[in-house]
């Protein structure tokens, strides 16, 4: 059924009807899911956030707001801004949607609708459990770090805070990933290529005049793929190729880009280089790896307050998709990448299971209070 909400207003929202304290998760993810803060959109962007600083406004904390080439970040600081004991990680951005899918939908449970569970659902987990470890008065500092650009790379978000602006927190709660509570070990790094293999044009009924710069890339690549394959943790995709000017003319230009997702960087960089050519390829993008260690105290600290909650042991997994957390690695800040129950990423299908939205609530609050 479609909740009895009312579409987003040209204005921003306000809480001008609701008491300024904790709302159930029923009633603030909706709030937030008609907010169409698609990572391009500034201006919905800027009123999620300004949305969140709303919600938190009645606590002894400080706001602390960042913009980087358009896109804004905040910084919510409870006893220690840029070392917290624990820091959230969220990001509000959405990918683009219809206008439907911005009018959240409840059946069975589930809450559907653009950004539910990637991740306003998650999202909104992390801000009522940093309203509920305020209001108890912790010794504990924390954080919560909110930006808009995840979608789209994050580098004008978490990358620029962590990097810039030297948040250090002793370690990091990202839940944007993972799934049924579980916690990420691994998350792939990236490596991008652009190969631009150049050949000899000729007419397509005399090739062999010429030097066909698909076919000379085809056969390079195909050793490049069966050597890629050997390698563990690693998967890779030609995600873009062009070539030709005519259909009468084999192509004198190839230009190909190649999606890697590896755990193992060194090794594939090898591979490239004995396959292609010295001065034909070129690395577009290259983000590190994430990797979780779970002997470590703050770690180990979260997976026993979500085994004690859970009332089952807690898997850790591999996943070849990046998240925020890989711009932890290079500050060697620990990170906690996990999530609740939901799915439909990025689709018109997207849904999060409410009860287990209050279940990861739950564990996060159980994990701040045994600090």
């Amino acid at each position: 059924m479609r909740l009895g909400l009312k579409h987003r207003t040209k204005m921003p929202y306000t809480f001008s009807s609701f008491s300024m304290s904790s709302l159930p998760l029923d009633q603030l993810l909706p709030q937030m899911i008609l907010i169409p803060s698609v990572s391009t959109d500034i201006k919905a962007c800027k009123e999620i956030l300004l949305f969140c600083e709303q919600y938190l406004s009645d606590l002894p904390v400080e706001f602390h707001r960042y913009e980087r080439n358009g896109h804004h970040s905040m910084v919510v600081s409870y006893k220690e801004k840029l070392t917290p004991k624990i820091m959230f990680i969220a990001h509000l951005d959405v990918v683009p949607a219809p206008p439907q899918a911005f009018v959240p939908r409840m059946k069975d449970g589930k809450l559907f609708g653009r950004g539910v569970y990637d991740m306003k659902g998650p999202a909104a987990v992390a801000l009522n459990a940093f309203r509920a470890h305020v209001e108890s008065g912790s010794a504990t500092s924390l954080g919560i770090m909110l930006t808009t650009d995840e979608e789209i790379g994050g580098k004008d978000g978490v990358k620029y805070l962590l990097d810039n602006e030297g948040f250090r927190p002793e370690c990091a709660i990202l839940p944007d990933g993972g799934g049924n509570f579980s916690v990420v070990k691994l998350q792939y790094g990236i490596l991008r290529l652009d190969i631009l293999r150049r050949g000899k044009a000729a007419h397509s009924s005399r090739p062999e005049d010429g030097d066909n710069a698909i076919h000379s890339f085809i056969k390079d690549f195909d050793i490049f793929k069966n050597e890629i394959a050997k390698i563990p943790e690693t998967i890779m995709s030609i995600v873009d190729i062009r070539a030709g000017i005519a259909l009468n003319v084999t192509p004198d230009l190839c230009d190909a880009k190649i999606d890697i997702r590896t755990a193992h960087h060194e090794k594939v960089k090898a591979v490239a280089a004995q396959c292609f050519r010295q001065g034909e390829y070129e690395y577009i993008d290259e983000e590190p790896v994430f990797r979780t260690d779970p002997t470590h105290p703050l770690i180990a600290a979260y997976i026993a307050a979500s085994e004690a909650e859970l009332g089952k042991p807690v898997n850790l997994t591999v996943e070849r998709g990046a998240s925020d957390g890989r711009f932890l690695t290079p500050h060697n800040i620990p990170g906690i990448v996990t999530i609740c129950l939901g799915g439909g990423h990025h689709q018109d299908t997207e849904w999060i299971d409410l009860e287990s939205m209050k279940v990861l609530q739950r564990i996060f609050e159980r994990y701040l209070k045994s600090l």
